[in-house]
């Protein structure tokens, strides 16, 4: 048997139109199901987060970079503490503990990516004599 041949675009067209026949519902009631958002924080929601532990010098390691956090008001050091560090679309990065953001690197103010090391680091051995 053979089926005769059927130019794709016009295939898919008789497909919707056939399922929009079947489940197209009216609306309810008139006008739009947009809600406005209330949230002004769509920045931090739109970024990458990570958790990181702050190491004992109050530095951050995210992607080979080190990140240096300043004391705040109610403590002098976050050692030892859990943080987000957030990096935004626009390349910035900031870093926040709770909802405290407590650090702020620009695009351009990202500290230096260190090189990546192959294979694991030899020690220097003593010539034998």
């Amino acid at each position: 048997m053979c089926l005769p041949i059927v130019h794709p675009h016009r295939l898919l067209r008789t497909i919707t139109q056939f399922f929009r026949s079947l489940f197209s519902v009216a609306a309810a009631q008139k006008g739009s199901a947009f809600v406005a958002l209330r949230r002004k924080d769509l920045d931090d929601i739109f970024s990458v987060q990570q958790e990181r532990v702050v190491n004992q010098d109050n530095t951050v390691h995210v992607d080979n970079r080190v990140f240096q956090i300043e004391k705040t008001r109610w403590r002098n050091t976050l050692a030892g503490m859990t943080v987000e560090v957030h990096e935004h679309l626009d390349g910035s990065v900031t870093i926040h503990y709770g909802p405290h953001r407590i650090a702020e690197f620009a695009p351009g103010g990202l500290p230096p990516q260190a090189p990546k090391r192959r294979g694991t680091p030899r020690l220097p051995y003593p010539k034998a004599a």
